[in-house]
């Protein structure tokens, strides 16, 4: 098994199975949140999966300068 990290977006199937790869596992995380409990006011927190939906869908999200990703999938 290897393990590719970082790879570009445009990279196909069809280009892994060139380089003689025979199998593709394309994991992309759960689909249940699992939470992470914080202390004190969390207005600004989102869960992973509420977040990647409204990204996808183009919304505009507030964010401030400084953003930290905790268990991204």
């Amino acid at each position: 098994m290897k393990f590719e990290y970082g790879c570009s977006p445009d990279l196909t199937v069809e280009q892994l199975k060139n380089q003689g790869f025979h199998y593709v596992l394309i994991a992309t995380g759960t689909d249940k949140n699992s939470g992470v409990k914080l202390a004190g006011d969390n207005q600004n927190v989102w869960k992973s999966l509420p977040f990647l939906r409204e990204y996808n869908k183009g919304t505009t999200l507030k964010l401030g300068k400084h953003v930290v990703v905790v268990r991204g999938g």
